[in-house]
């Protein structure tokens, strides 16, 4: 076991866990609290669980910095951290930016950071990345609140050598509302990226909303929206692409129509965007169901998807195959 206590012994909470391509290293980042909320990145043998570097960040604000996702580069090389930090000269809600670090696998030294702020100059939040298959990209999403318009899908493509931003992709849903992007994947191939979240509807709720971009320029391929039979609250959590790239699946949560909310999957080419299939899960306890996460088997013939679930006393975990 190892723990972490930060130097002003204040309250330490991990967030995303990654190891090293080569399963030696253990990386775990999340934030630290001292006279400021920093990112805190730590690097263990996976062994033994020794420390073998410990890394911060304190955004320009001198204020709350909060890491929420890490990735390591293929090669090993890189570990980099993403999440949402004060910006500017005052720690006010407001000067929220996305803040994206490298680090060096091997030392903990700082490479790059990277930060975004949104047009609307307000709260913008990122929560997920992932890198490109052959490592010369990062991709990072999240939120960011546009000039007219509420939270957009904000997707932005690095170079994982130096950080440079190669393109920005924003989406803003047809209700001009909060559209949140959760989660992101690439294609087996390295050609395509998957952005998916939770998107305000013309006339409905929030909608899952799932859009593909071409991972080298930004274009993007296709975009599908989903609206479950309760013409309500719908949230993807996940998005991952069959090991194969033809497929791609989406899960969340979805307002049924004699139930509360359902685990709803839905499956789309990935080439197309053209629906494929879906496949909702009603609990016993007819009550809430959300779906937190998925994975699909080496094959592809199978997609694990798992959560929690209303049952007779309580919520338990659900995984269905």
């Amino acid at each position: 076991m190892a723990r972490y206590d930060g130097a002003a012994s204040g309250d330490d909470d991990a967030r995303s866990v990654v190891t090293s391509p080569d399963g030696t290293m253990v990386f775990v980042t999340g934030i630290s609290v001292g006279d400021t909320i920093d990112y805190a990145t730590v690097a263990y043998d996976a062994a033994t669980g020794r420390r073998l570097w410990r890394a911060l960040y304190n955004g320009p604000a001198d204020g709350e910095d909060d890491a929420l996702a890490a990735t390591v580069t293929p090669d090993g090389s890189a570990v980099i951290i993403t999440g949402t930090s004060q910006g500017g000269d005052s720690p006010d809600p407001g000067g929220w930016d996305y803040a994206t670090v490298a680090y060096d696998a091997a030392t903990g030294a700082q490479l790059w950071v990277s930060r975004y702020d949104g047009p609307g100059h307000l709260s913008d939040a990122a929560g997920a990345l992932a890198t490109s298959a052959d490592g010369s990209k990062v991709f990072v999403t999240g939120h960011s609140v546009g000039t007219t318009s509420d939270d957009d899908y904000t997707t932005i493509a690095y170079r994982v050598s130096s950080g440079a931003k190669l393109w920005v992709r924003r989406y803003n849903g047809p209700g001009n509302g909060g559209d949140v992007a959760t989660a992101l994947a690439t294609s087996p191939d390295g050609s395509k990226l998957f952005v998916t979240g939770s998107s305000p509807g013309s006339t409905s709720d929030t909608d899952y909303a799932t859009v593909a971009y071409r991972a080298a320029t930004g274009a993007r391929l296709w975009l599908r929206r989903y609206d479950g039979p309760g013409d309500g609250s719908d949230g993807a959590s996940s998005v991952v692409p069959s090991p194969d790239g033809s497929r791609v699946f989406v899960t969340g949560s979805s307002l049924g129509t004699a139930s509360d909310l359902d685990y709803a999957t839905v499956a789309y080419d990935a080439e197309t965007g053209a629906r494929l299939w879906l496949s909702r899960y009603n609990g016993p306890g007819n009550a809430d169901d959300h779906a937190r996460a998925a994975t699909a088997s080496p094959d592809g013939s199978r997609i694990f998807v798992t959560g929690f679930s209303a049952g007779t006393s309580g919520y338990d975990y659900a995984t269905l195959a």
